[in-house]
């Protein structure tokens, strides 16, 4: 338990950081409309972020209504030079138990370093339930993965933020048998080659105990 804390811990200033740098593309030319819109989405995800921080397991309901959010936020930052979309999550139950802030640095990864360079920038995230496990697809069709780490600035930051998340994982698996996996590929290592990255995180979300489940009153997952 402490040392999920100590990770979280870690997630936390990460998301903070990047999301303060943005504010300053708002004020070069000045945009007092936007830098408030993105201040207030921004604030409700800060008060989210702390919230989800003090447990481990969170309503499928307040992690979709947060991605929705977070992703909302980029999409505000790069106008029409960028667009996500959200599929399967209807046939998600709301009260499936989600582990705590797991999808948010893979969703950081593929709105920062996943971005195209050359065209409008998409990402997907896809939810799907088979059986006794519960999959999370995202994909973006940034440079991909492989032409990322190769980047010396993007090395240190992907790679801790990534390295944090697995220990998290691991930690997780030992607590509670979740069999939690996530794969993260160059999509141009695919059989269809296509570009950018895809991260695939699956687990068990019925070897939550009841007692870890935690509604922390997030319920607007519709846009």
């Amino acid at each position: 338990n402490l040392q999920l804390q100590a990770l979280q811990a870690q997630i936390n200033p990460h998301f903070l950081g990047n999301s303060i740098n943005a504010i300053q593309q708002f004020f070069y030319p000045p945009n007092p409309e936007k830098a408030s819109e993105y201040v207030g989405i921004l604030t409700d995800l800060l008060r989210q972020t702390m919230a989800f921080s003090e447990h481990h397991f969170i309503a499928f309901r307040d992690e979709l209504a947060y991605d929705r959010e977070y992703l909302q936020l980029i999409e505000l930052r790069y106008g029409a030079h960028f667009h996500f979309n959200i599929t399967g999550a209807e046939q998600i139950p709301d009260g499936t138990p989600f582990p705590s802030m797991l999808l948010q640095p893979l969703l950081e990864n593929a709105t920062k370093h996943g971005l195209s360079p050359d065209s409008r920038s998409e990402v997907s995230l896809h939810f799907e339930l088979q059986h006794d496990v519960l999959f999370c697809r995202i994909e973006d069709n940034g440079v991909g993965i492989n032409h990322s780490k190769a980047q010396p600035k993007s090395i240190e930051h992907e790679s801790k933020g990534i390295e944090i998340l697995n220990k998290k994982i691991d930690t997780l698996n030992k607590l509670y048998h979740l069999d939690i996996r996530l794969n993260i590929r160059d999509r141009s290592e695919m059989p269809e080659r296509g570009r950018g990255t895809l991260a695939l995180l699956q687990y068990k979300p019925s070897r939550v105990p009841e007692n870890q489940l935690h509604d922390v009153g997030k319920h607007t997952s519709e846009p």
